[in-house]
């Protein structure tokens, strides 16, 4: 995965820039109280939850193909996603 800043925006929406210099992809991404709730996550979760999210769609090349905005619930009814999600989120706390 190419290098990622998730900057937090306004209440579930999160700026995000993915790659560097020309090659560098801006989304706003939002990140829905269903889908939170989903993971069994609280709203201070966001930023790890986008990082997650990203990182799962890039494994099922689903990437390249998000419009500017990115309304992460839209996945939320889906199991494969959801896991990658929350094994990604596994990662990411055993680095801790």
């Amino acid at each position: 995965m190419p290098a990622m800043a998730v900057i937090p925006m306004s209440s579930g929406e999160y700026d995000v820039r993915i790659g560097e210099g020309v090659r560098t992809k801006t989304l706003r991404v939002h990140v829905g109280a269903q889908l939170l709730a989903t993971l069994h996550l609280g709203p201070d979760s966001g930023s790890r939850v986008v990082r997650a999210a990203l990182e799962t769609l890039d494994e099922s090349d689903q990437l390249d193909e998000l419009g500017a905005f990115v309304p992460l619930e839209r996945f939320g009814d889906e199991e494969e996603f959801v896991a990658g999600v929350r094994r990604h989120l596994d990662d990411v706390g055993s680095e801790d």
